[in-house]
Parts: C-alpha cells; sequence; structure tokens
C-alpha cells in the first residue's frame, strides 16, 4: 500500500527546500480549514531573526512555489510569520539555542504524562538536562510532548 503524503508534510517539504537557500529555518506548517477557505501559516526564524520584509518576501516566493507545484486545490490564504517568543521547542536545535533559559515542558514517563519547569542545561545523545527545583533531570526527545519558553513578564 502506497501511502500518500498529507497536504501538511508536502508544505514542509516544499518550504524547507525554498528556505535553506536563503538561510531560514521552518519552524512548523499549521493548514486550517478546507476547501476553498483553506489558511495556509509558515513560521519561519533565521539567526538574527526576521523582519516584516523577510515575510513579504517569503510570502510572494511560497505564492508562487504553491501555484507552480498545484498541490492545494482551490483558494487559499497565505501567512507567514515568525513564530513568537513563546514558539515550541520540537527538535534538538530548538533545545541547544535555549540552553540557560527556563522551559515549561510536557513529557511522558512510561506512559504517564508529567509537567515541570526547568532551566536547559544541554541536548545530546538524544536527550535533553535541565536543571529543576527537584535536582537535574535528562529525559529523551522521544518523550517530549511539549516545551515552551518560560516568559517572565
Amino acid at each position: 500500500m502506497v501511502r500518500m503524503e498529507s497536504i501538511q508534510d508536502q508544505l514542509k517539504h516544499l518550504a524547507e527546500h525554498l528556505l535553506d537557500t536563503g538561510g531560514f529555518e521552518l519552524v512548523d506548517v499549521v493548514v486550517k480549514g478546507g476547501g476553498n477557505n483553506r489558511l495556509i501559516q509558515f513560521f519561519i526564524d533565521r539567526e538574527g531573526g526576521i523582519s516584516v520584509s523577510d515575510c513579504a518576501a517569503l510570502t510572494q516566493s511560497f505564492t508562487d512555489l504553491l501555484d507552480r507545484e498545484g498541490i492545494l486545490e482551490g483558494t487559499y490564504r497565505l501567512e507567514v510569520s515568525s513564530p513568537g517568543l513563546d514558539r515550541p521547542l520540537r527538535t534538538e536545535r530548538d533545545f541547544q539555542k535555549n540552553v540557560g533559559r527556563e522551559v515549561m515542558v510536557d513529557f511522558l514517563n512510561d506512559g504517564t504524562p508529567n509537567r515541570f519547569t526547568g532551566t536547559v542545561l544541554q541536548t545530546g545523545n538524544r536527550q535533553v538536562q535541565f536543571k529543576t527545583d527537584s535536582g537535574i533531570l535528562s529525559i529523551p526527545f522521544a518523550s517530549v510532548i511539549k516545551a515552551k519558553i518560560k516568559l517572565k513578564w
């Protein structure tokens, strides 16, 4: 049986190829709605941040690419933006870039969901290490359900 890639997966592959040439990183692709009311959101980042003109240029590049590839049926709205300060941490690189920052983490421990707040200490060997009030905690990346930077107000 041949498994077809989802629209979201197809969009990710197209976007990653386009973004690699400009030094941008694809943080996430979100597809909402359907038919003629579809919203496609690309969240991008790069070292030093992104500007409004980066978003505008990439919006045009994505529109041209999507129209040329023809993977979306009907009309769609397209948004390109930064993921913001409270962006989710999903990859080892995300955690590496946030060493020393306090994060809130939801993870599975023997199949049971848990939550803690801690400071990212280091990553490696498919694990991320945190300093928590209870001590040092190392968890596998595969166990992380959700992680976000804890914003200080």
